[in-house]
């Protein structure tokens, strides 16, 4: 009511002195200054407009200076502005730049009046502003922040880098105001989200900090130091979103810690942070960040003014801490949940998103390809919605890796392939997603027949292992390398390819080696020496594999690669203990369903000379789906003997009856 009658009393004073002056140019300034003043300082939209009229009134006016066309021209980028802010209408922004480049025209005719952009001036009705810094600054700063409404509307690169510099301009202007400091913040972190560089948020987390700095010291309780609180903790975990580095992870938990003990009351940080911790736990397998996060989503649930996001997260994370303590009937608790909501708020694309991570823990749980099938379908549907959605296409991989993997699919494995190709071009600083890329096509390598095919897949995960080791220098990076390279040692019987592997093993402190680090360590040692004919080498394996083998009586690969060891020890000493023990955990690897247990007791029994056994044993490796090339038919000094009875052609035909009948398999299941 108060508003309304102060803007009856402005109108009719405004008209009356107009009427009495004949629009004097002084009075019309005088009644766009206060207009001006008070509409913006009280977001007044009808005040606002009424404005505009007198501004472009004054604008046609030929006695007014260049500076005063400047200074309207800048009231009318405030104005505008501030009008988009109050209806949302995208036509205000489009004024705004109307005007900034009229501002722009009349700055190359008049260049002396570049810091004069004020409009104090007309309070006194003179003709020109005086230099102003913090004046002109405002101006630049409505400017960029207009920019960046554009560009959250079309996600136009060149909008986000235009809002961007002039925010930089009005930086350069004003150095402490606070509130320019945190938009030219708030641009750097969308810049630095759409291309995945860290740089840009790092850069806008210290214009973050400085200005909490310089609103702290004016008014440490205002909203606005609550609110660039809430948006450097928000710059931090955008920070671990382009990295997913362990260090920015622990910096973007102890952030979020420190605002929410000061600013309990803001719920979407709890929300951000149960989000950020189940994540961890998801790429972590970390049941305890898991349980983390859901407490502090379950803190807020009457508090949230977001029930869809929280509603979506409660059910990922309860399935996801149902999948990593085997509690199948999490699931159903998180699919009970997840339609309850969406019958409350349906056709949401959050549902659909934790509904596919719901399916996905499912399948890795009961390894079903129904549910396999559902969740990718989910994941599919919400990249559709967005494009760019760096969770859902991370999603998409996981199920067709994981269901890629569990069917030992090609088709599968590609495909998680290409969405990782896609992944490292949203996210190219992030390290997992070149980890992941090189991990599949491993994996890809692995469950391809052809070996032209494995080794083209195996050089390429090299290049991906290296870009990953670049960005993080993570030791689980060095493993995977380590065991492309062993993988195409083996494939090409290649010296080189165990030294590199050999080489980046022994990078790793031996207290630090993993479980899978030393097996592989062992086995590229096992196939150097053997290569080599060099007994220290393999020596050195069996120091390894022993202990191993005290943890893990029953782990297949342990007893394949000590059997390895002591057939090689037997080849070459003709030790009668080799040979009992070589046998052995062959023989239990065997029975253990190992397929490279037979053909390596074929091997034995070849060294043997028990000729029709170690055929036997070659046979049944091939029935295992093992194969044999021609060149290690023939290099491999274990099966000299069986040589001298059976040739390569007896070989090849046993494999390509394997190969048809694979082949008719495969047709039955299309």
């Amino acid at each position: 009511m108060h508003s309304q009658t102060f803007n009856e009393g402005y109108l009719a004073v405004a008209q009356t002195l107009l009427m009495l002056t004949r629009s004097h140019p002084i009075i019309l300034k005088k009644i766009i200054f206060y207009g001006t003043t008070y509409g913006l300082r009280y977001k007044n939209l009808s005040l606002l407009m009424d404005v505009l009229i007198y501004v472009d009134l004054l604008f046609q006016e030929l006695r007014i200076s260049a500076s005063d066309r400047l200074s309207l021209c800048s009231v009318r980028t405030c104005i505008n502005f501030e009008l988009y802010s109050l209806t949302g209408d995208i036509k205000f922004l489009f004024q705004v730049v109307e005007n900034y480049h009229l501002i722009k025209k009349l700055l190359e005719m008049h260049p002396q009046l570049q810091y004069r952009l004020g409009w104090e001036h007309f309070s006194l009705g003179i003709k020109q502003e005086e230099i102003s810094l913090a004046a002109t600054a405002t101006v630049y700063q409505t400017v960029g922040k207009s920019f960046l409404a554009l560009y959250h509307k079309h996600l136009e690169l060149y909008d986000l880098t235009y809002g961007i510099r002039c925010l930089a301009q009005a930086l350069t202007l004003n150095s402490h105001a606070p509130d320019i400091h945190a938009d030219y913040a708030k641009g750097l972190v969308v810049l630095g989200t759409r291309e995945g560089k860290a740089f840009w948020i790092e850069q806008s987390m210290k214009h973050f900090s400085q200005a909490i700095f310089l609103s702290f010291t004016r008014a440490p309780d205002s909203i606005s130091y609550q609110n660039y609180r809430y948006s450097y903790a928000l710059a931090a975990v955008k920070l671990f979103d382009v990295t997913y580095k362990k260090e920015h992870f622990y910096q973007a938990t102890q952030i979020l810690y420190q605002t929410l003990q000061s600013f309990p009351h803001l719920s979407e940080l709890w929300i951000v942070w149960g989000e950020l911790l189940i994540r961890s736990g998801w790429l972590n397998s970390n049941v305890k960040h898991i349980e983390a996060g859901l407490e502090k989503l379950a803190s807020i649930q009457k508090k949230s003014n977001n029930p869809i996001v929280l509603s979506s997260l409660l059910a990922m994370g309860i399935s996801i801490l149902g999948l990593y303590l085997e509690e199948p009937n999490l699931f159903k608790e998180s699919r009970l949940r997840l339609i309850s909501a969406m019958k409350a708020f349906p056709g949401n694309s959050s549902f659909i998103y934790a509904l596919g991570t719901v399916q996905l823990c499912s399948a890795l749980y009961f390894n079903d390809n129904a549910n396999f099938a559902s969740a990718v379908s989910c994941f599919l549907s919400c990249v559709e919605w967005d494009f760019d959605s760096v969770e859902a296409w991370q999603k998409l991989f996981d199920g067709y890796f994981s269901w890629g993997v569990k069917k030992k699919s090609a088709r599968l494995l590609q495909k998680a392939v290409d969405v990782a190709s896609k992944l490292c071009s949203l996210r190219p600083e992030a390290f997992l997603f070149w980890s992941d890329r090189g991990l599949a096509l491993k994996c890809l390598a692995e469950v391809t027949v052809d070996e032209a095919y494995k080794e083209i897949f195996l050089i390429e995960s090299l290049l991906y292992y290296r870009k990953a080791w670049d960005l993080s220098h993570q030791p689980e990076i060095i493993e995977l390398w380590g065991y492309s390279y062993y993988l195409l040692a083996e494939l090409q019987e290649d010296l080189t390819y165990y030294n590199e592997a050999h080489a980046l093993l022994s990078q790793i402190d031996s207290l630090l080696l993993s479980f899978r680090a030393k097996i592989i360590l062992a086995a590229t040692l096992l196939e150097k020496g053997r290569l080599l004919e060099d007994l220290g080498s393999v020596e050195k394996a069996e120091a390894i594999l022993l202990p191993l083998l005290e943890s893990c009586p029953q782990d297949e690969n342990i007893l394949l690669l000590l059997g390895k060891v002591y057939l090689f020890f037997f080849w070459k000493t003709k030790c009668i203990r080799a040979s009992k023990l070589a046998k052995m955990y062959l023989e239990q690897a065997a029975s253990l369903g190992s397929p490279g247990a037979y053909l390596n007791l074929g091997k034995f029994y070849s060294v043997e000379e028990d000729i029709e056994t170690a055929w036997e044993m070659i046979l049944r490796s091939i029935r295992c789906g093992m194969k044999i090339t021609e060149t290690r038919w023939l290099k491999d000094p274990y099966l000299v003997n069986l040589r001298t009875r059976y040739t390569f052609h007896e070989i090849l035909e046993n494999q390509r009856g394997r190969v048809w009948q694979e082949s008719r398999t495969e047709v039955r299941i299309n």
